[in-house]
């Protein structure tokens, strides 16, 4: 009887404890998914605390960078330290060899100066209206302005500056026909400007001054007072260049390179773009053509419109107020002095207002 006692006894044992492990397996298997999951949770919390702080390091890196000129991408072969090198070797190169070929055209370092400098000028603006017209298109179409959008923004520059490379020959067609039109109606201009010098130095502006608008925030090129010939309202055979200081004593060159001439020469010829001799020449030409019959009184009227003519320059010289040359910004051209006479190559800037790149170039005297 005890045994039967004791062996009922070992047979409920085994089961509870058969019952126990079948319990424990399943806590553990239950265990087991809990911390599966809990596993699942934390590598997809992980993941997005990881994306989540790339997003953020992206967005810093953009709004550090974007618009910022202080911090340079050394990697970056159009930053605007290396366009800077290359607008000089623009000045030093192709700008020589065009002023060399225009000289032996017959036309004079002043005209010569001014041509030269109204292209690089033109070209400049040109490139900044068309890539401040596209932007303009995007923002207005594609970007909502806020901080979200800051790293798009951002790429989308980055990626224009890459793209432009492929557009410059596009971009320097466009520009053909922009100059045909301002020079319309100067045909020895419009000649001389499919010339190889001039096509060489031309399509070097317009590759400078677009990727130099390109950069973020653009970089500057400056020559006080200048304004585009569009605004200015004439032609550019008529043209009065508010940023030079006309009515001074001028200084003549046979070469590229500074000569010791004396005051007042020319090695060219009269066809000044912008001389007052052009202006008093159509003056007679159109009084000869209304000639009255008593040539006594048509002596008598051209000598007082001469006479007018006279104190009118005379006035309009002594009002001229003289520049100071400010070394800080520009580089003598041929001679040295304290005033400008008149400006050759511009000035750079990091940016608006911004630090100094490079200097430009005056011409300057001392009276």
């Amino acid at each position: 009887m005890g045994l039967m006692e004791s062996s009922c006894s070992r047979a409920s044992l085994v089961r509870e404890l058969q019952k126990h492990l079948e319990n424990t397996k399943e806590d553990n298997r239950r265990l087991d998914e809990e911390l599966k999951r809990i596993k699942d949770d934390n590598t997809f919390l992980r993941k997005g605390k990881d994306e989540a702080e790339q997003r953020l390091g992206n967005l810093m890196y953009a709004k550090m960078y974007d618009n910022n000129p202080a911090i340079a991408d050394l990697s970056d072969q159009y930053g605007p330290a290396k366009l800077s090198e290359q607008f000089s070797r623009l000045y030093y190169n192709e700008w020589n060899s065009a002023y060399d070929y225009l000289q032996t055209l017959g036309f004079t370092e002043r005209e010569i100066v001014e041509i030269l400098l109204e292209l690089i000028m033109e070209s400049n603006e040109f490139c900044a209206c068309k890539l401040e017209e596209t932007w303009a298109f995007v923002q207005h179409w594609f970007l909502v302005m806020d901080s979200s959008s800051v790293e798009t923004i951002k790429d989308l520059k980055d990626g224009r500056k890459q793209k432009l490379i492929d557009k410059v020959p596009k971009i320097q067609e466009e520009f053909y026909e922009h100059v045909r039109e301002l020079f319309i109606n100067n045909t020895r201009l419009t000649e001389v400007f499919n010339s190889t010098p001039l096509e060489v130095y031309i399509n070097e502006c317009i590759r400078c001054c677009l990727m130099m608008n390109a950069c973020d925030p653009p970089v500057i090129i400056e020559i006080p007072g200048w304004k585009p010939l569009k605004d200015r309202g004439v032609k550019f055979e008529t043209s009065v260049h508010n940023y030079t200081t006309e009515g001074r004593g001028r200084k003549s060159m046979s070469s590229f390179q500074p000569t010791t001439q004396e005051p007042g020469q020319n090695t060219g010829n009269n066809h000044h773009l912008t001389s007052d001799n052009n202006q008093q020449s159509s003056v007679s030409t159109r009084g000869q053509k209304q000639k009255p019959a008593d040539d006594t009184a048509f002596v008598d009227d051209r000598n007082k419109m001469e006479e007018i003519g006279a104190s009118k320059r005379t006035i309009m010289e002594e009002s001229i107020v003289k520049v100071t040359f400010d070394k800080t910004k520009f580089r003598e051209y041929t001679c040295r002095g304290e005033y400008v006479d008149f400006f050759v190559w511009p000035v750079i800037y990091l940016y608006r207002n911004g630090e100094l790149l490079d200097k430009g170039v005056a011409q300057v005297i001392n009276r």
